[in-house]
């Protein structure tokens, strides 16, 4: 099924919308970056957790001037200004 983004919205389903004229899509929100970090380590994990650590991270800053920021191939972590609940149904 298929949701417009006004009804994702009215359903509470993406909250704290940036800009709703800009973000509602016929099918669909669009969501607009708070932060961007890349990875500067590895994470360990275990079948017991014994020795979890999690990775470390450094954030990325967005350029001053064009508001944007770029990013070379490879994997990100992203924090996002908008709230999604995904239903169970």
């Amino acid at each position: 099924m298929l949701l417009s983004g006004a009804s994702i919205v009215k359903q509470g389903i993406v909250r704290n919308l940036q800009s709703a004229t800009q973000q509602l899509q016929p099918c669909g929100v669009d969501l607009s970056l708070r932060r961007v970090f890349k990875w500067t380590s590895p994470a360990i994990i275990d079948s017991d957790n014994s020795n979890r650590q999690a990775a470390n991270t450094s954030e990325l800053r967005f350029d001053k001037e064009t508001e944007a920021i770029k990013l070379r191939q490879g994997a990100y972590l992203v924090e996002f200004n908008e709230t999604v609940s995904v239903p169970l149904d």
